[in-house]
């Protein structure tokens, strides 16, 4: 997929961000409490389907260090990731900032605030999902951590290449990293560009 093919998609993207931000998406508040979807990765994530929210702010286990990314800062609402280096923000609105490269890689930031509601892991990864319905090409991955929590982690794969999905609630916001890449890229390249974009991973939480 072009870089203009991937900002067209993202300004779909913004507008129902928006949109679920208005709602509240209010009826997520009762789908952690429904495992029939079998969409929460296996790994130590037993405690994250329950019906109780606070697994999303639970520290996660230490991690093998990894250096993060260096190149321009995404920031939604204060919650903010570091695209690569030499990578480029071509996209920056009050609810998604997005940043590309030549090889037609994206990372995009989403975050919308929750009203002071604390979601669940099971409510994160489903909150920007539409009717709550997981996307075509889903493969639940291992849990992983970003920011000392624990994230969940998906992939999506289709014609177009793989997508990468990392998020959680923190802070009053509930989060996700995507980092999309074309299919003639490398499984190897696109793991290590996730995990340099979710080591810089900030929010206010951590700066506090």
């Amino acid at each position: 997929m072009t870089a203009r093919g991937n900002r067209r998609r993202l300004a779909a993207l913004s507008c129902a961000v928006a949109l679920s931000a208005v709602t509240g998406c209010g009826d997520e508040g009762t789908a952690s409490a429904d495992g029939s979807d079998g969409d929460v990765p296996t790994s130590s994530t037993s405690a994250s389907t329950s019906a109780s929210p606070s697994p999303s702010t639970t520290p996660a286990d230490p991690t093998p260090t990894v250096e993060p990314a260096t190149g321009p800062q995404l920031d939604v609402e204060g919650i903010k990731v570091n695209a690569p280096k030499t990578w480029v923000q071509t996209y920056d609105t009050i609810v998604v900032d997005m940043a590309e490269d030549d090889d037609s890689g994206s990372v995009m930031l989403s975050a919308a605030g929750t009203g002071g509601d604390q979601l669940s892991l099971r409510q994160a990864e489903k909150y920007f999902w539409t009717r709550s319905r997981k996307p075509e090409g889903y493969e639940a991955q291992p849990t992983t951590v970003m920011g000392g929590l624990t994230a969940y982690h998906y992939v999506v794969r289709d014609r177009h290449g793989v997508t990468h999905a990392v998020g959680l609630w923190d802070a009053g916001y509930v989060v996700k990293v995507e980092v999309e890449m074309p299919e003639r890229v490398a499984e190897e390249k696109t793991l290590a560009v996730l995990e340099s974009v979710i080591a810089s991973y900030e929010s206010p939480r951590t700066e506090g």
